[in-house]
């Protein structure tokens, strides 16, 4: 299995769109559950982490806020 961190959501979307049998790995727990129990196996993780800009309490002219999907409560 790959395991990549890009940095950029661009990056991010063409490493999935790379391999049919890529999935996002964000906080983990869901999919690295279904992966101890043999539900999925996946060929590539494409890590969230060092997205920076999936993180924080933005605010949007569309919606009002925009909340990224890496952003935690702390």
């Amino acid at each position: 299995m790959d395991y990549h961190e890009p940095t950029t959501v661009d990056e991010a979307v063409s490493l999935l769109a790379s391999d049919e049998g890529s999935r996002c790995l964000a906080g983990g727990a869901a999919l690295v559950a279904m992966m101890n129990f043999g539900i999925m196996e996946p060929s590539m993780l494409v890590s969230l982490r060092r997205i920076e800009e999936l993180r924080g309490i933005h605010p949007d002219e569309q919606s009002g806020l925009r909340i990224g999907a890496m952003t935690t409560h702390r």
